[in-house]
Formats: structure tokens, C-alpha cells, sequence
């Protein structure tokens, strides 16, 4: 009877020991499935996914460049989700055409260009000192689109506005600002888009060029240094500004002084120090208070 029950607890004790075996080592018996292996498909409807994100193109941008500089474009992409502004902005459209550019690091605007003496008779006062009357009559040119002048027509109009302002106003010799664009601009051509500005720097005069103005600038012509003058080079100078040259830092100009004064180049250190109003009247005195002004003249 002793040895049926001591058997019957070994029998109990095996079964439960038994039972902590398998339920310890079923990992090992039992392998789990991997995920990546199952037979199971997730499907996502079309109408919930999200779309690509995508950029979307503006349009080019063009960079102003300064003096060692060229204008280039370049495009610049808007973000997946731009936000839009409450109100938008019209670009302003310039009143005149942008200069025609003659190559990336230069443009010229299209002044025709004569000397002062078209023919070479500089013993004649009226042409010899006729640098505002030539400037005004290459800006009054380009105005009315004009091109190809004979040499002739040009002594032709420098003389008649010469004549013009000793007739009426009693001196055709060095000429203000004030009075180039009183006399000659508003009443012997009857125009009106003219107007005197201050030049504080270069680029004042770089930019009414950008805009696609001309500029007449007065000088002291023995400050631009031109090796074409007769030495020591006339004191009141005007000369026709067309165009700048970025790579070299340069204005270009139409100088009457000089029949080798088409496109001719300045520095614009040159251009700025010589700058330097003077009176009406034969060989006056510099203003004591030099305030640089220059003359705009818009199509």
C-alpha cells in the first residue's frame, strides 16, 4: 500500500514537471511566423494617399549686378505648400524701354554721335564752344529714333540752336543746366521729359542708365583727362552719357570735344571727380559751392 502511494506522487510530480517543460521550451518547438514572410496583404485605398509633394517653378529672377558683375537670371523653386498672400503686387512697367545691351558685361544705348565741330572747323567760336548745343541736339536725335545723320546736318542743327540762343537770350557760349533745359530742350525743341537731378555717386548716374535714360553731365574737361583735347582741355565740358561697361567699370559716352568721342570710355571715378556745374557766360568763375547735378532726359 506504502509503495502504490510513494508511486503515485513520483507519477503526479512527473506529469507537472512534464507540463513546465513543454510550456518553457515551446519557442523552440513552435516557431513564431516572421512578418515579412505572411501571406497577408494590407491595401491602402487610392483615395486616402497622399499626393507627391512636387516644387513648382517661379519665374527667373534677374540679379542687377554691380561693377565687376553681369546680369544674369536664374529660377528659384516655391515650397511644396506655399502660402498665398491676402494680396498680390503688379510689377511696375518702366515708362521707357530697357538700353540695348551689346553684350553681357555691357550695354549701349543708342545715341547717334557727332563732334562739336562736325567738319572740323573748330577757328569757329560757335563750335568750338558748342559742347551743350552738340550734347542736346545727339539727346534730341535719339529721341525721334533717329540714325545715319550727314555731317553736314549736324553742323546744320548745332548752329541754328546756337543762333537761336544768342538771338533770344543773349549768349550761346558755357551754358547752366537750368538754361540747356530752359532754352534748348523746352523751348527751342519744345520737349518736356527733361529734368536736372543730384549725383551723389556713380551709381546714380549707372542707375538712370538701367532705366533706360540718357544723361548730359557738365565737367571740368581738363578732369576727364582725355588725351584727344588740345592740351590742357576746355574747363566747362559737357559730354552725352550712353552706357556702362561692368567689367571694366566705365561709362561710355558720346564726347562732342573730340571727333574720336563716340562710345568713347571713362572711368567712373573719372566721371564722378570731373563732374562740376557752371554759370551762363564765357570763362566764369566755378559756383564756390560745387553741388554735382546731372541732366536726365527720358523718351
Amino acid at each position: 500500500m506504502r509503495n502504490r502511494a510513494v508511486k503515485f506522487i513520483i507519477f503526479v510530480v512527473g506529469i507537472i514537471g512534464l507540463g513546465w517543460l513543454i510550456i518553457y521550451f515551446r519557442p523552440i518547438f513552435i516557431a513564431e511566423p516572421d512578418l515579412a514572410e505572411t501571406d497577408i496583404a494590407v491595401t491602402i485605398p487610392a483615395a486616402v494617399l497622399p499626393a507627391p509633394a512636387t516644387s513648382t517653378p517661379s519665374a527667373p529672377v534677374v540679379v542687377a549686378t554691380s561693377s565687376a558683375a553681369t546680369a544674369a537670371s536664374s529660377t528659384v523653386s516655391a515650397p511644396a505648400n506655399p502660402v498665398t498672400p491676402a494680396t498680390s503686387v503688379a510689377p511696375v512697367t518702366p515708362d521707357t524701354p530697357a538700353p540695348e545691351k551689346s553684350s553681357s558685361t555691357s550695354f549701349i544705348i543708342p545715341v547717334p554721335f557727332t563732334a562739336q565741330a562736325p567738319l572740323g572747323e573748330w577757328s569757329d567760336d560757335r563750335q568750338q564752344d558748342g559742347c551743350e548745343e552738340a550734347s542736346v541736339a545727339m539727346a534730341m536725335a535719339w529721341v525721334n529714333g533717329e540714325s545715319n545723320i550727314a555731317k553736314e546736318e549736324w553742323l546744320a542743327r548745332i548752329l541754328a540752336l546756337t543762333d537761336f540762343e544768342q538771338k533770344k537770350y543773349g549768349e550761346h557760349r558755357d551754358v547752366a543746366l537750368k538754361d540747356v533745359v530752359s532754352w534748348m530742350f523746352n523751348d527751342y525743341f519744345s520737349y518736356e521729359k527733361v529734368v536736372i537731378k543730384p549725383v551723389a555717386s556713380s551709381s546714380t548716374i549707372l542707375k538712370e542708365l538701367e532705366q533706360g535714360n540718357i544723361v548730359l553731365i557738365p565737367t571740368n574737361g581738363q578732369a576727364l583727362k582725355n588725351p584727344n583735347f588740345k592740351a590742357p582741355g576746355p574747363e566747362e565740358h559737357m559730354i552725352l552719357i550712353k552706357g556702362y561697361d561692368y567689367k571694366m567699370g566705365q561709362f561710355i559716352t558720346n564726347d562732342p570735344g573730340t571727333r574720336r568721342g563716340e562710345n568713347y570710355h571713362y572711368s567712373s571715378e573719372i566721371i564722378f571727380n570731373a563732374i562740376r556745374p557752371y554759370e551762363t557766360g564765357y570763362r566764369l568763375p566755378f559756383p564756390e559751392v560745387l553741388v554735382k547735378k546731372m541732366i536726365v532726359v527720358k523718351k
